[in-house]
């Protein structure tokens, strides 16, 4: 649903968790401005003094736990004596691998969100970037030895083989990584540079995992199950939940199966969000215009208030000196009979002691 952009409140009251305004400002001295193609709300004053900017976000996210991890893996078992063909990275943080074995796998890794099989292909870049250039050189046809999860955790462990061993790892907690070490766990090199108090990511540095004291992922139940609202993904598991009470489910017999729907569409929903975001005007510029649009009216508003203060001393005027306004009308009207011209009505009137002048119709009478 799309609303018109601009909407008028006679009074407007502010959730507390937006700030600590006055709980009520009058429509006077408020315009609210509501944008969905951009996601923003505006609150502008009538002096223009703007108050604060509220932005939507995008669809959020779900991300895969170790639970789910633990049966990618598993799904992954036949990619095992297979060639890594082809390394993409579509877009930032986000990576898909073309696996030549029996058949062709897409294995895709969103870091820190998601890792899977995938059926969905999108179009990737036509230049790569350094790290895909650099994990080119090192893994195109390199033979997969073996997939593990280190740790019961949220990292996959490929095991790959090029003339020398390496372990290509994917660390799918926190912001995440993708680190390549030799057989030794040495760092050949990573995505991103990490340090913290307990471990650092960098090259020549020995890969340790963090520790997980969490429960082991095959102490779950398993359910796999993709949940709807209105034809929408909402959300998924691969435990028994209720998280999601009043929507469908759709059980699926693979995690990645499950992902794969999930994520496709939360994209597809997030890429239209953008698109609709990209053809709008620019926030800017459309406040410029709105700003010039409140000091039209307020030029607008000042000369009403001019016009309607002289309006008001006239009227008092005329009722002050009904008499002489009423002689004076009188007098204005046998003139106009006599076909004479302006000048001359005006001529007549100041010969009989008003200080008037008659002009185009109008009488122009000096009060002071």
């Amino acid at each position: 649903m799309r609303l018109k952009p601009l909407y008028w409140l006679s009074h407007i009251k502010l959730p507390t968790r937006w700030g600590d305004p006055p709980k009520y400002w009058p429509a006077s001295q408020t315009l609210l401005i509501i944008s969905l193609y951009s996601c923003n709300i505006y609150f502008v004053r009538a002096n223009l003094t703007y108050i604060f900017q509220f932005v939507i976000k995008m669809p959020q996210v779900q991300k895969m736990t170790n639970v789910d991890y633990f049966y990618v893996v598993s799904e992954l078992l036949p990619t095992v004596n297979g060639f890594l063909n082809k390394i993409y990275e579509p877009r930032d943080n986000y990576f898909r691998f073309k696996i030549r074995g029996e058949k062709e796998f897409n294995f895709k890794a969103e870091l820190g969100i998601r890792a899977h099989l995938s059926k969905y292909i999108e179009q990737s870049p036509e230049n790569p970037s350094n790290f895909v250039m650099f994990l080119r050189k090192y893994l195109d046809n390199a033979k997969i030895i073996s997939i593990t999860q280190l740790n019961g955790d949220r990292i996959i462990d490929f095991f790959v083989s090029k003339k020398v061993a390496m372990h290509l790892i994917f660390e799918m907690f926190a912001k995440g990584n993708l680190i390549l070490t030799d057989t030794d766990y040495n760092i050949i090199g990573s995505y991103r540079f990490e340090q913290t108090d307990k471990r650092l990511i960098k090259k020549g540095q020995k890969y340790v995992p963090p520790e997980n004291s969490g429960k082991k992922p095959s102490e779950f139940a398993k359910s796999l199950k993709l949940f709807m609202e209105e034809g929408v993904p909402v959300g998924f598991s691969s435990i028994p939940t209720e998280k999601f009470p009043n929507a469908s489910a759709n059980e699926y017999s693979s995690v990645s199966e499950m992902v794969d729907e999930y994520y496709y569409h939360i994209h597809k929903e997030t890429e239209k969000m953008q698109a609709d975001i990209a053809h709008e005007e620019n926030p800017n510029k459309r406040m410029d215009k709105i700003k010039h649009t409140i000091k039209q009216q307020e030029d607008a508003f000042k000369k009403f208030e001019k016009e309607s203060a002289e309006f008001q001393a006239a009227g008092n005027y005329i009722y002050e000196n009904f008499e002489l306004t009423e002689s004076l009308l009188k007098m204005v009207k046998e003139l106009k009979s006599k076909k004479l011209t302006d000048a001359q009505i005006t001529k007549d009137l100041q010969a009989a002691g008003f200080k008037a002048e008659y002009k185009m119709g109008k009488i122009f009478l000096e009060t002071v």
